[in-house]
This record gives structure tokens, C-alpha cells and sequence, in this order.
């Protein structure tokens, strides 16, 4: 989504205030795509609402076609109108290209290593507990079974069972 806000005629006796709303999206071939534009303009001497959407195609990488279709909103006059543009875009911008394996690593570590991640995430796994291991629950049931079961084949005098 892309907005706009203009304020045109600053000074005059009629200084215009406009808005504009943007929505695009891009087919699954990506060199088409559609839109559709909400347009606002109010000065002392005209307002409207316009509603436009259309379609564009990518030429190739810096030309652009578009076909649309809009009205306003209001019938004072009423407003259709179809639509035709292009564009060029004008690109000085140059990115120089490093592989991957050829950047330097930022920060106080090398190379980053395959898996390195999972290694870590294993190593504190098996340091670390289930998050009970400083209160003491007594006798977990296995412990519980044992003591039970010597108890009744008399190794033990006494009916207790100690913890």
C-alpha cells in the first residue's frame, strides 16, 4: 500500500488539498500485476473522490505499460475515463555482486559454520534440566515400585519406607 499527500496552490486564492491510496499486487508471473488507487481532492473551487484500477506489464527491466479504468464519484459532473502510461526507469544505482563465500564475517567470529546453530541448541539441551532439579520432589514411582517390592520380600524389617 502506498499513500500520498499533496497541497498544491499554496499562496493563491484556491490552494488544493489531494490524497492518494494505493493498492498493487503482482500475479504469479511477475512481470504482470494490477492496481487499484483511491483518489481525494478538496479546494474552495472543486472536490472529488476518483476511483481508478487497471493492470501493468513489465516491458523489461526499466519499461512499464499500464491500461486503467476510473470514475469519480460524484455526478457534478460525472467523470469515466479510460487510461494508457508508460514508464522508464531511470537506474544509476550500482550494486557490485560478492559471492557469499568471498565476504569478509562482521564481528568478533569467523566464518559461520554449517549446523553451528544446532550444535548449540543441543549442548545447552543436555546441560540443562527439566527445571525441577532444585526442589526435591521425593521418590519418582519407579523408586516407589523398588522400595514397595523389597518391602514385601522381607528385606526390610520394619513396615516403613524411607525416603
Amino acid at each position: 500500500m502506498i499513500t500520498n499527500t499533496a497541497y498544491d496552490r499554496i499562496g493563491t486564492d484556491d490552494p488544493e488539498f489531494s490524497y492518494l491510496i494505493s493498492i498493487s499486487h503482482a500475479f504469479r508471473n511477475p512481470k504482470w500485476s494490477t492496481f487499484l488507487e483511491h483518489q481525494g481532492i478538496q479546494s474552495d473551487r472543486y472536490a472529488d473522490l476518483l476511483l481508478r484500477g487497471g493492470v501493468a506489464y513489465l516491458v523489461n527491466d526499466p519499461i512499464q505499460v499500464d491500461l486503467g479504468l476510473g470514475a469519480s464519484f460524484k455526478n457534478t459532473p460525472s467523470r469515466v475515463f479510460v487510461n494508457a502510461g508508460g514508464s522508464y526507469r531511470f537506474d544509476f544505482h550500482k550494486d557490485t555482486l560478492i559471492p557469499i563465500d568471498d565476504q569478509k564475517a562482521v564481528g568478533s567470529g569467523g566464518p559461520i559454520k554449517k549446523n553451528s546453530m544446532k550444535k548449540e541448541k543441543r549442548k545447552n539441551r543436555r546441560s540443562s534440566g527439566n527445571g525441577a532439579e532444585d526442589i526435591d520432589l521425593g521418590p519418582s514411582k519407579k523408586q516407589l515400585r523398588k522400595l514397595k517390592k523389597a518391602q514385601k520380600k522381607g528385606n526390610r524389617e520394619d513396615s516403613e519406607i524411607d525416603f
